[in-house]
């Protein structure tokens, strides 16, 4: 870059950050300036006037004040000047001026008003180009361009902490059929409405914008709505039609909501509008007017679902808590992993395992607050031996009745994420039989909870009717063998050479092998024997309070 092109971006660089102040900032300015040149003009004339070189560089500033405050200021600037570099001052009368006078005045104003003219072309000019590259032709609304800038505005801005951002996609399905009938104007008319409705009901600090010409997109950060409510706004917003000269038009439309709880983490602000676009889309192929996330669902309120007001009631009372069952590292002889198990200790009953209650947790809602509420608890302790500075690796299964929930997988990956912990101190445990049966958005969050360094185990391999190669086709990070599959191997001698075999091309893969259920020294032996790398079972250790875990026998 030549030291003019160097010069002219300065220049042009300080008027952009001139017209960036207020009014009342901008006129202060100019007076300042105004009184500086009036002084300056003052004594030059009191020592015998200024010579004609001098009158062309004040019409210069005269000009620039135009350039900057615009041509009214320009003006009444350049007549005072004309008045002060008159002989007589601000005294001078009419009838004793001269020819030289008017001419000066006459030429001062003409500078002024072109620097004026010119800066209100300027700034025409920027607005235009402004819109041009920030907002929709038609109907004047920020497109994708502004809708990006804007979003990483927000996600800088640091406002974010503990609240939620809102992303909703309104697909405006029946726009082609009102185009064709009405043409492209009221169109547009239409989609300007419809912002405008959508950005009143929102509120305040919410940003409306079109993404493409059936798209609009609505942005609003911790307005700390339910889904619910999100849902019958949007329904409220488009249930009346929207009256154009007589004519009255009824928007069908399909809307996808994502909710992300930032939290420190960096977040793209095109990956939002994705999730969102992908909600609505989903939305319309299914025929739904509205579908959300299922983060949305998941996170921050899922441990509070339950069906059953007797395990509501017992969780309330601190009677179910979870335990911690340590993992024995076959290579190292120490404990290597903590596996949280739950245990209930009824009033009447005694203590009870998860398996003499879930028959409670039959409806999904249930089976996805209970797991949430394991999941909550797993968190708070880690967090505790985070301050304690211990090292700790937790494992949490995550199925019940051989459910896998899509929301439980979400909320897991959006707590974990929070949490800057050693790489892999968490793992999620998911058994063999609800992996086969896994929808793909529970797949696709346990792939991203691999990729935030968050180990996938299936458990109770041997249960099911799949092989070890059917779980290469998963992501998975281990496998757990069952007790029915340990005890088989102990009594068959096929039976552990079928076991011997699933180890091998287990670990062929790369893949970390685990044992349930250890009962006795014969089936330890074996397993060691046969390079199982993790054990876990009553004889190496019941499950424990997590005041009672054995700290100094545990590395991870």
């Amino acid at each position: 870059m030549t030291r003019t092109a160097r010069y002219i971006s300065k220049v042009n660089t300080a008027f952009g950050e001139f017209y960036k102040l207020s009014a009342e900032l901008q006129i202060l300015v100019c007076i300042v300036l105004w009184v500086y040149v009036a002084i300056l003009l003052r004594l030059a004339f009191l020592d015998g006037g200024l010579p004609s070189d001098y009158e062309i560089w004040i019409s210069l500033v005269i000009f620039l004040v135009g350039l900057v405050s615009g041509p009214i200021i320009a003006s009444v600037t350049a007549l005072v000047c004309a008045v002060l570099m008159s002989p007589g001052g601000v005294f001078v009368g009419v009838d004793t001026v001269d020819v030289a006078f008017w001419i000066r005045t006459t030429g001062l104003f003409a500078m002024g008003l072109l620097g004026g003219l010119l800066q209100r072309l300027i700034k025409w000019l920027n607005e235009e180009l402004y819109a041009a590259q920030h907002q929709v032709s038609g109907t004047d609304l920020p497109n994708l361009t502004a809708t990006i800038k804007h979003l990483e505005k927000v996600l800088k801005s640091g406002s974010l902490t503990d609240k939620d951002l809102d992303v909703l996609n309104v697909r405006l399905n029946n726009l082609d059929n009102i185009r064709q009938s009405a043409g492209q104007d009221t169109v547009n008319q239409l989609v300007r409405t419809l912002a405008e409705q959508l950005q009143t009901r929102l509120g305040e600090g919410a940003y409306v914008s079109q993404l493409s010409g059936n798209e609009l997109l609505g942005i609003q950060a911790g307005a700390g709505r339910d889904i619910s409510d999100v849902q019958k706004l949007v329904a409220e917003v488009l249930a009346k039609p929207i009256k154009l000269d007589g004519e009255e038009y009824r928007l069908s439309t399909s809307t996808g909501l994502h909710r992300k709880r930032v939290q420190g983490q960096e977040v793209k602000p095109q990956t939002l509008l994705d999730n969102a676009a992908k909600m609505a889309i989903a939305a319309e192929k299914s025929n739904e007017a509205f579908k959300a996330s299922p983060t949305v669902d998941a996170i921050h309120r899922l441990g509070e679902r339950y069906t059953s007001l007797q395990i509501q009631s017992a969780m309330e009372n601190h009677e179910i808590s979870l335990y911690y069952e340590p993992r024995l590292n076959t290579r190292t002889g120490y404990f290597s992993a903590l596996q949280g198990v739950v245990r209930w200790k009824h009033p009447r009953r005694g203590e009870l395992l998860l398996d003499d209650f879930k028959a409670m947790l039959e409806e999904e809602a249930a089976i996805q607050g209970f797991c949430a509420w394991m999941l909550k608890l797993a968190f708070a302790d880690a967090d505790e031996w985070a301050r304690h500075a211990y090292q700790f690796r937790i494992t949490v299964d995550v199925t019940i009745n051989d459910v896998i929930s899509a929301p439980v997988i979400a909320y897991a990956l959006a707590e974990s994420a929070k949490r800057k912990y050693k790489p892999g101190w968490l793992a999620i445990e998911v058994s063999e039989k609800s992996l086969l049966s896994a929808d793909g958005k529970s797949v696709q969050y346990l792939q991203q909870l691999q990729s935030h360094h968050v180990s996938v185990i299936v458990s109770n391999f041997g249960e099911g009717n799949s092989t070890v190669q059917d779980m290469f086709m998963m992501p998975v990070d281990a496998i757990k063998f069952s007790t029915r599959l340990i005890d088989a191997a102990l009594v068959h001698s096929d039976q552990r050479r079928q076991l011997a075999s699933m180890i091998k091309l287990v670990h062929s893969r790369g893949l970390v092998t685990v044992a349930d259920g250890v009962k006795s020294s014969a089936g330890l032996r074996m397993l060691r024997t046969l390079a199982c790398e993790e054990l876990q079972g009553p004889l190496l250790s019941k499950a424990l309070s997590k005041e009672s875990i054995p700290w100094a026998r545990l590395r991870v």
